[in-house]
């Protein structure tokens, strides 16, 4: 099996189903020492470097190769150790490595590859030069809906993904050499799409519900889709730092509600987003009568994702009590399994771990969200009536570094709407019932979403009879 970072966690029911039909499942990744990495061990599963890391150690590619070896990711990629990670989208890291990649996978020698649709597409590939089943999974919860056809959002997509991809001549070069390389079996790599969004003669897991699932006639994941649902392991033990940081929540929290906030992926001035998220949930003199009772645990997430680098959490802390404010409890990590009995409003950006583990639980939800997938599981969230998502026409995070300047947004009403519209969503879930977890009513609407029939038993099933 192979994928990267949160991409994981879907995909450890799918190996524990495995690993009980006496399976021997081996798992790729960046990072053997990441905490997806000692959950897969924890289960069972054997974890080794992944391909992504000869990238940063391969020393016999050739000139042609080296010449596309860097692309403009700078949004993602900011130090010769990062670009690994977005390379593994673009057409040339599977051109770049190609010989590596077979030659890993033939000392392998597994019976069946499961490879991530959107980060390791040349699993398909190597299947087939192998003539070994490659199943794709993939960890979605967004529909593409009326978002899709939102004017705004669709010039904000192009230019995302304008920003995303390798440039167009790279592509070419790309497509051109691993239709040679590859022969009969790489025609249907074209220079658009990425090298995974093609059918698959196998099935793709999609680890969502058919409900959340609404493509307007894309099919990129191919025909054959399993949903398998969605089930994010739990039974990890707590380490004594993870059990001080739960007591601290919940003597803080006697008698007061608990709100989450997940910022995963903030990459940008954080003090000016910080401060309006304390601004909307602080206790400081001008809300200490709205907001003196509830506790804000705060994780402040990931100064760049491509390396794992965390913001730290006690500057953060310091900056919002600076502000005035004594209501946050601000970490670098939270054991979030843990803690989901305890919250009453989730925020987060979209995230598909953390959203779905919020609904799972019937926590209240509101999503801010920033770029990519988040968007849409903001507006699947929002049109199944299961979170409150801000408009994108208040929402500065989208457009990061790329398209507005933060002082810009700070300085302008925007920034005002987007203090009120947070205070206003979290008082109307603290005001009505109906929207809170303990309804009886929403727990039986989300329970209607959630149906899935055995999916990853079904999936394990699959892999068994290929």
């Amino acid at each position: 099996m192979v994928t990267e970072g949160s991409h994981v966690n879907p995909t450890f029911e799918l190996v524990k189903q495995l690993i009980k039909k006496q399976v021997k499942v081996t798992y790729l990744l960046f990072n053997q020492e990441c905490k997806e990495a000692i959950t897969l061990r924890a289960i069972g599963a054997h974890v080794i470097s992944s391909p992504e890391a000869l990238l940063t150690t391969n020393h016999h590619l050739s000139d042609e190769q080296k010449n596309v070896l860097i692309h403009p990711f700078s949004n993602y990629v900011d130090q010769p150790e990062g670009y690994a990670s977005a390379e593994i989208l673009s057409h040339y890291f599977m051109a770049m490595l190609w010989d590596d990649l077979l030659a890993l996978t033939k000392k392998l020698n597994p019976d069946v590859i499961v490879y991530d649709v959107v980060l390791n597409g040349w699993g398909k590939y190597i299947g087939r030069a192998l003539n070994i089943p490659a199943f794709a999974s993939f960890a979605p919860a967004f529909s593409y809906g009326p978002y899709w056809k939102d004017p705004q959002f669709q010039d904000y997509l192009a230019q995302y993904y304008q920003k995303a991809l390798p440039p167009t001549e790279k592509r070419i070069w790309a497509v051109d050499y691993l239709h040679k390389k590859l022969g009969s079996i790489g025609q249907d790599i074209t220079v658009n799409i990425p090298v995974a969004f093609s059918d698959s003669a196998y099935a793709t897991f999609v680890y969502s519900y058919p409900k959340f699932i609404d493509y307007h006639g894309e099919s990129f994941l191919g025909t054959h889709l399993l949903f398998t649902g969605y089930v994010s392991d739990n039974t990890n033990t707590l380490t004594k730092e993870e059990e001080q940081i739960i007591n601290t929540i919940k003597q803080r929290n006697q008698n007061k509600k608990l709100i989450f906030v997940s910022m995963g992926t903030v990459s940008s001035k954080p003090e000016e987003f910080f401060a309006m998220i304390a601004d909307a949930l602080g206790n400081g003199s001008k809300h200490a009568s709205s907001n003196d009772n509830i506790i804000v645990a705060l994780h402040p997430g990931y100064k760049n994702i491509n390396t794992d680098e965390l913001y730290d959490a006690k500057q953060i802390d310091g900056f919002i009590k600076g502000l005035g404010h004594t209501n946050f409890i601000v970490y670098d990590y939270f054991p979030l399994n843990h803690l989901l009995e305890d919250i009453d409003i989730f925020i987060g950006h979209g995230g598909y771990n953390s959203s779905m583990q919020a609904l799972q639980h019937y926590i209240p939800i509101i999503l801010l969200p920033i770029h990519g997938d988040q968007l849409w599981v903001g507006e699947t969230f929002k049109s199944f009536g299961i979170a409150k998502t801000i408009p994108l026409t208040i929402n500065p995070m989208p457009f990061k570094d790329n398209f507005v300047e933060w002082e810009h947004f700070a300085a302008s009403n925007k920034r005002t709407q987007f203090v009120q519209w947070i205070q206003t969503a979290v008082k109307n879930i603290l005001n009505n019932p109906e929207q809170q977890k303990e309804s009886t009513t929403k727990k039986q609407y989300i329970d209607s979403l959630l149906q899935t029939n055995d999916g990853y038993e079904k999936a394990a099933e699959l892999i068994m009879q290929s």
